[in-house]
């Protein structure tokens, strides 16, 4: 005859291994709806990256033309106002 211990009796309390089967069932489905939630917003932002890009391309145009345009007007070449 087997003598019941510690972890032995605490795993019955808690439901046995059915209880922990579902448990690792709940785990499993957390984690798929969890990645479904995942690609979708991985989705959404890739949409939303190209106008992301293009505003930072326009950004960085918009610089680097007031760059020339200060450095002209510092050398001279256009009049300031």
């Amino acid at each position: 005859m087997y003598v019941i211990k510690g972890e032995g009796i605490e795993f019955i309390k808690l439901g046995g291994y059915k209880s922990k089967h579902d448990s690792e069932n709940e785990d499993k489905a957390f984690k798929k709806k969890k990645d479904e939630v995942d690609l979708a917003n991985a989705e959404k932002v890739l949409k939303s990256y190209t106008l992301t890009r293009i505003f930072a391309w326009i950004g960085a145009i918009a610089g680097v033309c007031a760059l020339i345009i200060n450095v002209l007007e510092i050398l001279k070449v256009i009049p300031t106002k």
